[in-house]
């Protein structure tokens, strides 16, 4: 996984996702496909610790207009450097959302494509299912909840995060992430 990867992987698992990295798509006909991620967001995600409510990026959901109350699932595509636009009307796009689709089962009106690209700024959503957002506010987004999070607890292995969250996390701030993409 690529550093722009992590920063999004981070990002979507600090907003209450479960993330599936390199997702591979196994249709019935035709060769597999992967898509960057598949994340998935239970109704009303929340994480506590010391009995404070962690924070999230509720500009996110609002800019979005996607209900934390509701299952949530995304098809992530990540592009680190400048690129055009990572979903088009493509037939193998077209087989990547009906497979996950298909994958969601039961909520798959709550799918949505999200496109992750130095291309864009701040997240928006565009024809009721695809979702922009860029690498930059990300990794800015990330470093502010990082820092929110160490106000509140200055010891990260107490965060009661997973052990490859954590990682992810140290390996980041060492790499010095947002001097990159900020």
């Amino acid at each position: 996984m690529n550093t722009a990867e992590k920063i999004v992987s981070v990002y979507l698992r600090l907003n209450g996702f479960f993330v599936l990295n390199q997702f591979t798509h196994l249709p019935e006909f035709g060769y597999s496909m992967e898509s960057d991620m598949i994340a998935i967001r239970c109704p009303n995600s929340e994480e506590r610790v010391n009995g404070n409510k962690l924070q999230i990026d509720d500009k996110f959901f609002e800019s979005c207009k996607l209900n934390k109350n509701e299952a949530i699932g995304l098809i992530v595509e990540i592009k680190g450097g400048s690129s055009n636009p990572q979903f088009n009307q493509t037939t193998k796009t077209k087989k990547k959302i009906e497979y996950a689709k298909n994958f969601f089962g039961d909520f798959q009106d709550k799918v949505y494509l999200c496109d992750v690209s130095d291309s864009y700024n701040d997240p928006n959503k565009k024809d009721g299912t695809l979702i922009k957002i860029g690498i930059r506010y990300i990794a800015q987004e990330v470093k502010g909840i990082i820092k929110k999070r160490g106000e509140l607890c200055n010891k990260q292995n107490s965060w009661y995060l997973n052990e490859g969250l954590l990682s992810d996390l140290i390996y980041l701030e060492k790499i010095g992430y947002t001097n990159k993409f900020l």
